[in-house]
């Protein structure tokens, strides 16, 4: 009761935070001309297609997008050690040896009001993860996981705008929509419930906020984003996982009206969930092992699609070169974006 007490407190402070630009004025600020608004005005302007950033939108304006994420892990890692899945398997019945997710993210953003944007996205995930049992001989297993994953719903507030410069605040919430209950056959050909990395949601509404600048100047644009998510209290599965942060920079340089290549780095972590699985079979069904750090550099390309109204469409690949994990645990190896977005 505490944690969805707190929960409570933050989608009131979420409310509130939203009153002032849901009732403002509406004839502050002359509209930009069609050609010029939103997300859509050229390649300079185009952040990273990982960045998944939702862009204020010009008033009574809609964006729909499409983002297919794959990210490929297959090497264990406890803190920035390597372990074999026999070293694993010394301390656990079970280990997974690789895994491959892949995130389908769709998304809808509308302005109703000129300082207000609303967007919604909803990830469809598809997820196999390669495992190692003990035994004599070692047994090789797979399973597989998919379904919806966990709406999220976002108010993007923009605050300051010069010149070339601007600053903008996000905040909102997530919905429970994913699952907790994904279950496979294990080794024995059993059915049983998967590990939490398996699992297509977390099982609890949870608070979101960020803040994203971005600046350019003649060819050159530049962004640095910074996002949380912040949980309260367990799901029904008697755990909770951690808070997560990212924190991302990009630069970009526009070659003509329609072409921009870019450079991002990220850093993620999430921390340690909650509490100890001490009695876990693989060391990825206890909460505390989920936790990390990833530091991530890679490059990209943008096309805005003239002919295709104000359509952008982005390629964007990136590698780990440094990660600690709270583990054993999968180390991510690499991890390709692509994606769509329109707005009318």
């Amino acid at each position: 009761m505490r944690g969805q007490a707190k929960l409570s407190l933050a989608v009131a402070i979420l409310v509130v935070a939203f009153s002032p630009a849901l009732g403002a004025e509406d004839g502050t600020r002359e509209e930009l001309p069609r050609s010029k608004r939103s997300t859509g005005d050229d390649s300079a302007e185009l952040a990273p297609i990982g960045v998944a950033d939702g862009r204020p939108l010009a008033k009574n304006e809609w964006a729909l997008s499409y983002r297919y994420a794959w990210i490929h892990s297959d090497d264990l890692l406890d803190g920035d050690s390597h372990e074999s899945s026999g070293d694993v398997l010394q301390q656990f019945e079970q280990t997974p040896r690789k895994r491959d997710l892949q995130v389908h993210l769709f998304g809808v953003s509308y302005a109703p009001l000129r300082r207000i944007t609303l967007s919604a996205k909803l990830p469809v995930l598809v997820q196999k993860t390669h495992s190692l049992a003990a035994g004599s001989p070692r047994r090789r297993f797979a399973t597989t996981s998919s379904g919806l994953g966990d709406l999220e719903l976002r108010g993007l507030v923009p605050f300051m705008r010069n010149g070339n410069q601007s600053l903008q605040l996000e905040l909102g919430i997530t919905a429970p929509t994913g699952s907790t209950r994904e279950t496979d056959n294990g080794p024995d050909g059993v059915r049983e419930l998967l590990p939490i990395p398996q699992q297509t949601g977390s099982g609890t509404v949870d608070l979101l906020s960020g803040l994203v600048y971005r600046g350019r100047w003649q060819s050159v644009s530049w962004g640095f984003l910074a996002r949380g998510k912040f949980r309260f209290y367990k799901n029904r599965e008697n755990y909770r996982l951690g808070n997560e942060y990212l924190l991302s920079a990009w630069l970009s340089q526009s070659w003509t009206d329609w072409v921009s290549t870019s450079l991002r780095l990220s850093w993620n972590r999430e921390n340690a969930g909650r509490p100890r699985n001490e009695g876990s079979l693989n060391p990825a069904q206890d909460p505390k092992r989920q936790a990390g750090e990833v530091l991530e550099l890679g490059p990209g390309i943008n096309f805005e699609v003239p002919w295709l109204g104000r359509s952008r469409f982005g390629i964007e690949m990136t590698w780990p070169f440094y990660q600690t994990l709270q583990g054993p645990q999968l180390a991510r190896n690499w991890q390709l974006t692509t994606g769509w977005q329109w707005t009318f």
